[in-house]
């Protein structure tokens, strides 16, 4: 990676003379690579088969300078930085296509804080999981039926709710909500 800025570079030298070219700095390169992910099973790590998501922008801050690159058709990304940058890595989720509007992050690393990159091919995977509204109804089941609306049955307001969720071998963390139904 050039860092003085000065290349390519002319120089006229005279007539049997010699010229004299500015130096030019050049500083060893990584290439950051990094994918954003579907994690279909929420253990918050890539396996084949997931889906990667394509089209996603990706927000980086290389040793203090922004810059923006988005997922190819396969989901992955590529940024050459320089041995040693500081690096900020941030997906922008609203950016995803529309089928994933609901997601929750199961890598724990988005926006991934500060990265110093000083050797091999570092790659940073980003993933999400899909997640969906859940809705229902409270009901007195005065006919035994099993099913709302039915002969007698009667919609409880205020009734209290308690939801929860888990994922088996997730990183996936979730949280009990109390809600209280609503009146019709």
């Amino acid at each position: 990676l050039l860092t003085t800025g000065n290349e390519p570079q002319s120089i006229v030298a005279p007539a049997l003379g010699t010229g004299t070219f500015e130096p030019i700095g050049y500083n060893d390169v990584l290439m950051l690579q990094g994918r954003v992910f579907e994690d279909e099973n929420g253990d918050g790590v890539f396996q084949a088969g997931e889906t990667l998501i394509a089209g996603s922008s990706v927000d980086l801050t290389v040793d203090g300078v922004p810059t923006t690159v988005t997922t190819d058709a396969s989901g992955f990304y590529t940024v050459d930085v320089p041995l040693g940058s500081v690096v900020n890595i941030d997906v922008d989720e609203t950016t995803f296509p529309s089928e994933y509007s609901n997601v929750l992050l199961t890598t724990g690393n988005d926006p991934t804080g500060t990265f110093v990159f000083t050797d091999m091919t570092p790659e940073v995977d980003t993933g999400y999981i899909r997640f969906v509204d859940v809705t229902g109804s409270v009901f007195f089941d005065a006919d035994g039926s099993g099913l709302p609306f039915g002969a007698g049955d009667v919609l409880v307001e205020n009734a209290l709710v308690e939801v929860s969720a888990s994922l088996a071998g997730s990183t996936v963390s979730f949280t009990t909500v109390t809600l209280t139904t609503d009146a019709l």
